[in-house]
């Protein structure tokens, strides 16, 4: 099967133990049936790695990963996946990373980078085009993730860099990688780049990304980009580009479903939360949008707080570090500690749990004692350093942790959100919002309404929207987009069928990516499997009293996993 267009065709490996570099042919055959991105790493992964490996020994795999639609004129083509077994969960793990690391890897002639083994000393990778280099990083080491990002722009210009700070360089089990003050956040890839003493990747290249057919993709191109700038969630005009992620503040308190002090059952009030929506955020503080990679949505801002400029924290980073932890005060609470967590290169999601918790078991008690708590969990003078499924344990406290698989649970209470709550359980990586977004049917009425409190058709729309997502992941389209690309609760893929067709030469249809979508979620689940998560686990905390049994049997049945 050729390769006409949308892929480099190359992969570049390096085995840190041995110091070898070398390249490989991309495997078309698994292209064809994986993609690329989340998908083709999902098949490494799960051909090489033995599933029971230690995440953070040198024989576990870490996998930067391009789409075909990276580095063309897709809509935020930018993004990188990148996959590896988690230390938090000990399962596979895939995070999407935006800004434009992947249209940089892909101009530099490659669709995957596939890390092994490890350094004995601080390092970093450098790569050129056909120039790759493992250079010392021993005087980066311990910098924040923000002043080694600017350090090796001031080595490499025209590079584009990703990094881990000092939690990924301790081994905290949810560690981000970062790039231009976006993370690969979540489950611990930080942390696996840190157990093999990389301190960053670097990437630059001339190459272009050869199109197939490019009358047809230029059309498509087009209407998609009409679609997108159009819709009022991604539009110029739409409420993201508006107000940023933080524009879901109050919706998601009016619906009742806003975590606060470790996913209590309280609803909070208007004025409550009214200081840290994205609305108060534009007003008051905003300085300028910034975007990813061809994006025009740009939901991402720059705002100014006490003469200080820096990047206006996320919905999830807000709600999490924010009212979850019981903090309300954006100016001398979340922002402080968003900013912290980004600088130590840790994900604001699991803070926020860890805080919570903290909290909620007497072990901290204001902002002084939470900022003093994520500097000993950087630097693993805390149980926590592991993920508040670990420190629950040490504590004797189990059934406050607030966790799927081990990870914790993001910034949307699914008590009574039935959707929402089979999604995390059968989430390949835990407690996840990304893996099937039901607060955008259940919440927001896109693409419609559908009622949060009944059972019916949740365990099928789950399915679908688990699927779909796979393969936004192993394109890579950021899936910001599927407000304005999904029409139906069918969550077509009819438009990224053809535009993926015209790229490549090859025949896709909607039928055909969801099947690939059903592929990938389902070697991911065998991975877990085979790296014994049982499907008990696919349950969520007692505390919230969700009973989804119903729901789990129909969900296996629809998936052939009986």
């Amino acid at each position: 099967m050729e390769i006409k267009g949308g892929y480099a065709g190359r992969i570049l490996r390096v085995n840190l133990s041995a110091n070898e570099i070398s390249h490989e042919g991309l495997d078309e055959k698994i292209a064809y049936n994986f993609i690329g991105g989340r998908g083709y790493a999902a098949w490494v992964l799960y051909n090489e790695l033995d599933p029971k490996t230690d995440p953070l020994k040198e024989e576990n795999e870490i996998i930067f990963m391009a789409g075909p639609f990276t580095g063309t004129d897709v809509p935020g083509s930018g993004r990188i996946s990148i996959s590896s077994k988690s230390p938090l969960t000990g399962t596979i793990f895939d995070s999407s990373m935006g800004g434009s690391f992947g249209a940089y890897l892909k101009a530099a002639g490659y669709d995957g980078l596939i890390l092994s083994g490890s350094s004995e000393k601080p390092v970093y990778l450098f790569v050129d085009a056909d120039h790759v280099d493992i250079k010392d990083a021993s005087d980066l080491w311990g910098k924040s993730t923000a002043d080694t990002e600017a350090e090796l722009k001031r080595r490499h210009p025209g590079s584009s860099i990703a990094e881990i700070g000092p939690a990924g360089e301790n081994c905290v089990y949810f560690a981000n990688i970062m790039s231009e003050g976006r993370a690969a956040g979540r489950g611990g890839l930080g942390a696996v780049l840190g157990s093999k003493k990389v301190k960053a990747l670097v990437v630059r290249g001339r190459g272009k990304v050869k199109i197939a057919y490019e009358r047809t993709y230029m059309q498509l191109i087009k209407k998609i980009n009409f679609l997108i700038r159009n819709h009022p969630v991604t539009g110029d005009k739409g409420s993201l580009a508006l107000h940023g992620t933080a524009v879901l503040v109050h919706p998601i308190a009016m619906a009742g479903i806003m975590p606060v002090n470790n996913f209590e059952k309280r609803i909070l009030a208007y004025d409550e939360v009214d200081g840290f929506s994205g609305e108060t955020i534009k007003e008051k503080y905003f300085v300028h949008r910034r975007g990813c990679y061809k994006c025009p949505t740009a939901c991402g801002r720059m705002i100014r707080v006490g003469g200080r400029v820096s990047k206006c924290p996320e919905y999830e980073s807000i709600v999490m570090v924010g009212p979850n932890s019981g903090f309300f005060d954006f100016e001398r609470e979340i922002l402080p500690l968003c900013n912290l967590c980004d600088e130590l290169g840790m994900d604001t999601i699991s803070v926020g749990n860890a805080l919570g918790f903290a909290r909620n078991i007497g072990l901290i008690k204001n902002i002084e004692d939470a900022e003093k708590l994520v500097l000993d969990i950087t630097y693993n003078r805390s149980p926590l350093s592991k993920g508040v499924r670990y420190a629950s344990k040490i504590f004797g406290r189990e059934k406050e942790a607030m966790v799927v698989k081990g990870l914790e649970m993001p910034a949307y209470n699914p008590a009574g959100v039935l959707g929402t709550a089979l999604a995390y359980a059968t989430s390949n990586r835990g407690a996840c919002h990304l893996r099937a977004y039901m607060i955008a049917p259940e919440i927001l009425h896109s693409p419609e309404f559908v009622d949060p409190s009944k059972e019916n058709e949740k365990a099928e729309l789950v399915v679908k929207l688990q699927d779909a997502f796979a393969v936004y992941d192993s394109l890579i389209l950021c899936k910001y987009y599927s407000f304005a690309l999904f029409t139906t609760l069918a969550y077509e893929l009819d438009d990224v069928a053809r535009l993926l067709s015209a790229i490549t030469g090859w025949s896709f249809n909607n039928e055909l990516l969801h099947e690939i979508g059903s592929r990938i979620y389902t070697i991911e689940r065998m991975f877990n499997v085979n790296a014994g998560i049982a499907p008990v686990e696919d349950a969520l905390p007692k505390k919230l009293g969700v009973d989804i049994s119903r729901l789990l049997g129909e969900y296996y049945q629809l998936r052939g996993w009986v």
